[in-house]
């Protein structure tokens, strides 16, 4: 099954697929099917370069389901099937909903089908009294059941279908300023924004694409590729990791994923408390570009996700837990200054070194502080990950000095510096009995130290149970900034089995890489998960943009 929708992704005329639209039957005017097998077909609804995939089954259920129902994308309601006969039943037995979408609440009726229509624009469209007072008491679901005459006239009910799809504007106009590109960007308009909300994903052609190409660029930036599917919709059974060079939408996933677990998590979560779903990174000018981004997507769960940065959010855990922090950036380096004129002075092994202030100044807040070092022997031991340059031991023993002077001096200021402030809030999350998030989503998790990475764990598994779909992981060693490295096993994070690679890269073209690969040079880029692999590997696999526009093949994720 899953090997004949891809194919008809890449082609969907490829001979094999035996593309048939229903030509004859009550519900073929946008249902088609394509062969899964001698025996299985797959319904979609089609219009232009945009197609929905809407059931798979045996040949002869899917055939008997397409002549009772047809598909509709009304501006008031969902886009889906509608029954043409009140008998008609979904594949399994089960009486037939137009999607499956929630059930409206007591407070949020169904609308009528034709809600957007006034008395008057009915009236002159042709709907006589009695027709007027049934359509304002029916739903997509009760359509029949109000109506039930409509099983015998197939013009009226695909009048009431078209009225239902369009403005009443639109629909007096249609012959006149609605062609059949117009017809095609509406129905694709109704799926991407008012299908997706309730699980209609629309699979895009070449004409779609180059069209998406072309859009701004906040559009582009949040499309999802039905490939990458699967990493938003999966759920994980601990910490899951995705990773994969600029370009390949790491962030995008993330964003439908918070957009998932909002809506997964919403429901369990206390009205009066936190959001249930965290969406982090280490860069503080970040969170509201993603959380713009986030509210471009039409399956958003309002006030469900927290964007915040991870030292904001520490100082503000500590504040929560009584334990406010004293930053003061100018005091943070002054307090330095002071301890590199008493520490690092001429002839020491640092300073023979040339290595430069602000080389040792990284040493101690991202190496002793942020990997959360506590002696000078566990420091003697530890292996410097990502900080090229050897130590010997008198070097770490000087460095471990400076960071004992450094502390004394904020000290005496009274202050605080952020990863200071990163590592209480840690230890304070660890004492919690209760997560404070359901889910916790780190977007370029190689930024953050080690113990901001389990800062965000502690606020998410409590006293250290993995839950399932708790730690998400997006990011690339490759374009990791800041000093600092560790892997995910030096952080308790285990992401076998839940990791995966993106190796299609959609925002450049191979001559652009190839550029960016030569001023990168080759030498290798340490993983997070503690191998290393060769930089070219790391940028990509194959590129998706360019003069010549083709879908990528299947598979464009793997994972490991």
């Amino acid at each position: 099954m899953l090997k004949s929708v891809t194919k008809y992704q890449q082609e969907p005329e490829a001979p094999g697929l035996n593309l048939e639209q229903l030509k004859g039957r009550r519900g073929g005017r946008r249902l088609w099917t394509i062969r899964a097998s001698q025996e299985l077909r797959v319904l979609l609804a089609r219009e232009g370069p945009t197609s929905v995939l809407l059931r798979a089954g045996h040949h002869d259920a899917i055939y008997d389901l397409a002549d009772r129902v047809a598909f509709a994308a009304p501006v008031v309601g969902r886009p889906g099937l509608i029954r043409l006969r009140a008998d008609a039943l979904d594949l399994d037995g089960s009486v037939l909903a137009p999607v499956l979408a929630r059930a409206a609440a007591a407070a949020d009726p169904e609308p009528s089908i034709l809600e957007h229509w006034s008395d008057r624009e009915l009236a002159d469209a042709g709907f006589d009294d009695d027709a007027v007072r049934r359509l304002r008491r029916t739903t997509q679901d009760t359509l029949l059941r109000v109506w039930p005459e409509l099983v015998d006239d197939e013009a009226l009910f695909d009048k009431i279908c078209a009225c239902s799809e369009h403005s009443p504007e639109a629909w007096f106009n249609r012959r006149l300023i609605e062609g059949d590109e117009a017809e095609q960007r509406r129905f694709r308009d109704a799926i991407v924004e008012r299908g997706a909300r309730v699980g209609l994903s629309s699979l895009l052609g070449s004409d779609e694409l180059e069209r998406l190409l072309a859009a701004p660029i906040e559009e582009w930036m949040i499309f999802l590729h039905p490939d990458q599917r699967t990493l938003v919709d999966r759920r994980f059974a601990g910490p899951a990791r995705v990773s994969g060079s600029a370009g390949t939408g790491k962030t995008v996933v993330a964003l439908h994923r918070a957009a998932v677990l909002a809506k997964r998590f919403r429901a369990s979560s206390a009205p009066a408390g936190p959001p249930p779903v965290l969406f982090t990174t280490f860069i503080k000018n970040l969170p509201s570009v993603f959380e713009n981004l986030y509210r471009r997507l039409p399956t958003v769960v309002d006030g469900a996700v927290e964007f915040i940065n991870v030292d904001k959010l520490a100082a503000r855990f500590c504040a929560e837990s009584a334990a406010p922090s004293a930053l003061n950036s100018d005091a943070v380096k002054a307090a330095f200054d002071d301890a590199w004129a008493a520490v690092v002075l001429p002839g020491t092994p640092l300073l023979r070194a040339g290595l430069t202030r602000g080389y040792l100044r990284e040493e101690v807040t991202a190496v002793l502080k942020g990997r959360g070092i506590d002696t000078l022997d566990e420091y003697r031991h530890v292996e410097r990950t990502g900080r090229r340059t050897g130590f010997t031991a008198a070097m770490r023993e000087q460095s471990w000095a400076l960071r004992e002077a450094w502390d004394e001096r904020l000290a005496e200021r009274g202050v605080e510096d952020f990863p200071d402030v990163v590592r209480r809030a840690r230890d304070l999350a660890r004492e919690r009995s209760e997560p404070r998030y359901e889910a916790a989503i780190v977007d370029e998790s190689q930024d953050l130290t080690l113990v901001g990475l389990q800062f965000i764990q502690a606020l998410v598994n409590g006293q250290g149970f993995d839950g399932q779909d708790g730690l998400f992981l997006v990011g690339d060693h490759a374009q990791k900034i800041y000093p600092g490295g560790f892997t995910l096993v030096q952080a308790g994070v285990d992401v076998r089995g839940r990791s995966a690679v993106l190796r299609v890269n959609y925002r450049n073209t191979r001559p652009i890489i190839d550029v960016a690969m030569a001023c990168a040079g080759s030498e290798p880029v340490d993983d997070d998960e503690g191998g290393r692999r060769a930089r070219a590997d790391a940028a990509h696999d194959r590129c998706w943009c360019g003069s010549r526009m083709r879908p990528p093949r299947s598979g464009s994720s793997s994972t490991r």
